[in-house]
């Protein structure tokens, strides 16, 4: 899956250009989803001591992974709908939260056919559900809450405004996007 996704970045880099801070978050998500892959998401030890502290029953570390993709992914996300779609003002949070929640339910999708097609030990080391059934639901939500927690710390920096001070998108992204001229319009013509 790291891989998978770091080809697509690589082969969408020129029509989806992102800020290195994207690039940023984007690798911090990919490293989390690395270790899980490695350990199996039941068997993480950041996960195992979190259960230790607090006396968890089950490895937490899937619904960290899950929640850290709402809060990391948003802001990249937000830009490509900012560069590629020229959406701003209210609609892109919106935008961003429900495409973080799309695709978190089309894992819990993948994951579900995944444990259908493979044999039931394979199962538990593959998906991270531990015996929990709301597990897609409580994944879907910590995905959703991160990505909340992502829109409301970029309000509270300050970065969902332009800088008339009215809400707009990040001030951050390039504008490579600027609507034409009415000049460049006519083909140069006034």
């Amino acid at each position: 899956m790291p891989f998978a996704f770091v080809m697509l970045l690589i082969a969408g880099r020129r029509r989806f250009p992102l800020s290195n801070v994207s690039y940023l978050l984007i690798m911090v998500w990919l490293t989390l989803h690395t270790v899980a892959a490695h350990y199996t998401y039941a068997n993480v030890p950041a996960g195992l001591w979190l259960d230790q502290w607090f006396g968890f029953e089950r490895n937490h570390f899937d619904r960290i992974v899950h929640f850290s993709f709402g809060l990391l992914l948003t802001w990249p996300l937000a830009e490509v709908f900012h560069r590629r779609c020229g959406i701003g003002r209210r609609l892109l949070p919106f935008m961003a939260i429900i495409t973080v929640l799309g695709l978190s339910a089309f894992w819990e999708m993948i994951e579900a056919w995944a444990s259908q097609l493979s044999h039931p030990a394979f199962e538990q080391l593959l998906i991270g559900h531990q015996g929990d059934i709301w597990d897609a639901q409580r994944d879907m939500a910590a995905a959703f809450y991160g990505s909340l927690l992502c829109i409301v710390i970029l309000a509270a920096a300050g970065k969902l405004r332009d800088p008339n001070g009215h809400r707009s998108a990040p001030q951050s992204f390039p504008s490579d996007i600027d609507p034409p001229t009415i000049v460049e319009a006519n083909g140069g013509r006034a």
